[in-house]
């Protein structure tokens, strides 16, 4: 077959035009992969850079998990050198709120081989509050727990490590949530209302309404405990023998101030600690900054128990039953806290704090009143045990959700990530 001349002349412009075509098409697609591959390679920059800040997040919250009971926001705990891995560098720099219990921070991520001219850089803040679970609960008990009084409200968050039944009447809990480690159940015409949301890892039985979500699972939860050699390094006194802890001790000593046995302190806005090894302390007074009284029993039968004798409260005016941010009080005992008034004339006994008889106790907490008349026990703040109360004409247990923001000091507490911002 032949081909015209025509034909032959028409051949080139076709092989021009597709050569055009090809090598268009080449450069687009070479150009496309080129800005894919960089694409790529930037956001592995900015994924490695965001792990490496992440993990310096990561690695705070496992330090301050693994000992509860210790100085978080110490300067020496607290810093922190520039880490380097493979592909960069991970610096936070933190700023302690002693007072309230939270470190704000600020976790850089660095990808490159200079932190200071990284090729990408993330940076992290946010806020870890640490809070113990002593001044989150209103009411909680290691063990299985009996409400036989009536007309008794609950406030706050409840917590029951074991079986919860309630024999009073007209027994109520606001605020809630409520978690019973074992079954929750009604008895002898007992009845509940819950005001709020129920978990519960056994059986639910009798006259109990839950306003809220009733959920049959309990949430990971573990019970607080002391280190009973915690306080031997932190504490600011330590006593050996019976004493009376006197807070503004009979008007005489100056606001801020308390008295051990004979000897006056200062309190320092750090926060006091009291420690009493093998003995009894007996508190009471107008409490003017941030302290704990702490008696334990190291050795032996003796000691372990704090005695409330007479009211109990803050010098803040306004707020003398809350904790604020001036002033704040805990008892932790490995025996025993009683609450105790005498005499015939005797007023309303008032105690505030957070109150705390670790699970080796075998008295718990009692609240007696002796030849009083017409008088009631009223109570403010958080305790790990239920109350027994004899002698009094009525008691007001009230929930104080200050004590979160200005906890005492010397409590094991738990850091959470509260606030979380990338940029």
């Amino acid at each position: 077959m032949k081909y015209r001349s025509s034909e032959k002349g028409m051949t080139l412009p076709y092989i021009a035009i597709l050569s055009v075509v090809v090598f268009g098409s080449a450069i687009f697609l070479l150009t496309r992969a080129s800005q894919e591959l960089k694409s790529s390679v930037m956001n592995r920059k900015i994924k490695t850079a965001t792990a490496l800040a992440n993990n310096s997040v990561t690695d705070m919250l496992r330090q301050f998990a693994q000992n509860l009971q210790e100085n978080h926001y110490d300067a020496a705990t607290l810093e922190r050198s520039p880490a380097f891995s493979s592909n960069g560098f991970s610096s936070v720099s933190i700023t302690a709120n002693q007072s309230q219990h939270f470190l704000s921070f600020e976790a850089r991520g660095s990808y490159g081989d200079d932190i200071d001219n990284p090729d990408n850089r993330k940076t992290v803040t946010g806020v870890i509050k640490f809070i113990s679970d002593m001044t989150t609960f209103g009411t909680m008990t290691n063990g299985s727990f009996t409400t036989s009084a009536n007309n008794v409200t609950y406030t706050g968050k409840v917590w029951i490590n074991g079986n919860w039944t309630i024999s009073g009447d007209n027994i109520i809990v606001n605020g809630g949530p409520v978690f019973v480690n074992g079954n929750i159940s009604t008895s002898g015409g007992g009845d509940l209302v819950v005001n709020g949301n129920l978990y519960r890892a056994g059986a639910r039985a009798g006259t109990i309404t839950v306003n809220g979500s009733d959920n049959n699972y309990l949430p990971q939860m573990t019970w607080p405990t002391i280190d009973r050699t915690y306080f031997d390094s932190i504490s600011n006194v330590v006593v050996s023998a019976d004493a009376n802890v006197r807070f503004q001790w009979d008007g005489v000593s100056p606001t801020g101030s308390v008295r051990v046995g004979t000897t006056p302190y200062a309190i320092p806005s750090s926060g006091f600690v009291i420690y009493g090894r093998n003995c009894t302390l007996t508190s009471s007074g107008t409490v003017r900054g941030r302290v704990s009284v702490v008696s334990l029993r190291t050795s032996g039968t003796v000691g372990g128990n704090i005695v409330i004798d007479d009211t109990l409260h803050y010098a803040t005016a306004g707020s003398t039953s809350l904790s604020n941010a001036s002033d704040s009080f805990g008892a932790i005992a490995s025996n025993s806290i009683s609450f105790n008034k005498a005499g015939a004339t005797a007023n309303d006994l008032y105690v505030s704090g957070t109150y705390f008889v670790d699970s080796a106790g075998t008295t718990g907490m009692t609240a007696t009143c002796t030849g009083c008349a017409s008088k009631r026990f009223r109570f403010f703040g958080t305790r790990n045990k239920g109350i027994s109360v004899s002698g009094w004409t009525g008691f007001d247990i009230s929930f104080d959700q200050n004590l979160d923001t200005f906890p005492p000091p010397g409590l094991p507490e738990k850091p959470y990530l509260v606030s979380w911002d990338i940029k």
